[in-house]
């Protein structure tokens, strides 16, 4: 699979119906995503803008991105997306990697996300970056909004979790490795999707 990371593309609304394709596959393990909220295509501009955005691209097709906002110490992920059919080559290892590399180019030393503990294509590839499920009483305060915006959006925050990568902490070396496809999590109910995430982690 070739693919490559860019920094602007020629339409955002391109991009934005990554997001909401992605919807389907949360669909597939009994989460109704109809209500939650997408990413406009204005906000994705403006995220390229200032230079918080990164796009995969493979042929002439957007197929995933990385979008952030800053909060110092915290580069907070918005977005991290990847249409299901190019899930499993490693682009959303590189879109974090690349969100990682700025992250230490600004100096920032926190990296968090909001996930769901169900689903081991997001919550899976953080872990196996070094991201750690954090509690309440670690929080950051900017995320309150967040938390707020999930519940009017009718997204259920008993499955939802904070994640933080500390790259004080963090030596690990970032790497891309570009395979076979993973088996697709779809059929599984989210339960044991859950159970096999936390046992493999």
């Amino acid at each position: 699979m070739d693919y490559s990371i860019q920094k602007h593309w020629r339409s955002y609304q391109e991009v934005s119906w990554i997001k909401a394709n992605v919807g389907e596959q949360y669909r597939k393990v009994g989460y109704d995503a109809s209500s939650w909220p997408g990413t406009p295509p204005e906000v994705l501009e403006d995220a390229s803008i200032r230079g918080l955005l990164w796009i995969a691209v493979s042929g002439d097709r957007a197929v995933g991105y990385v979008r952030a906002e800053r909060h110092y110490p915290y580069l907070h992920i918005e977005d991290l997306n990847v249409l299901p059919e190019f899930q499993g080559y490693g682009i959303g290892k590189a879109l974090l990697g690349e969100l990682i590399d700025e992250a230490r180019r600004s100096r920032s030393p926190l990296i968090s996300i909001r996930t769901f503990l169900t689903t081991p294509w997001s919550v899976g590839l953080c872990k196996r970056r070094g991201f750690k499920i954090i509690g309440e009483a670690e929080r950051p305060e900017f995320l309150k909004a967040h938390l707020d915006s999930e519940e009017r959006s009718g997204l259920p925050l008993a499955h939802r979790c904070t994640m933080v990568l500390n790259l004080q902490e963090s030596s690990r070396p970032y790497e891309v490795t570009r395979g076979e496809p993973l088996q697709p999590f779809a059929s599984y109910p989210a339960a044991q999707i859950f159970q096999s995430t936390i046992q493999r982690g």
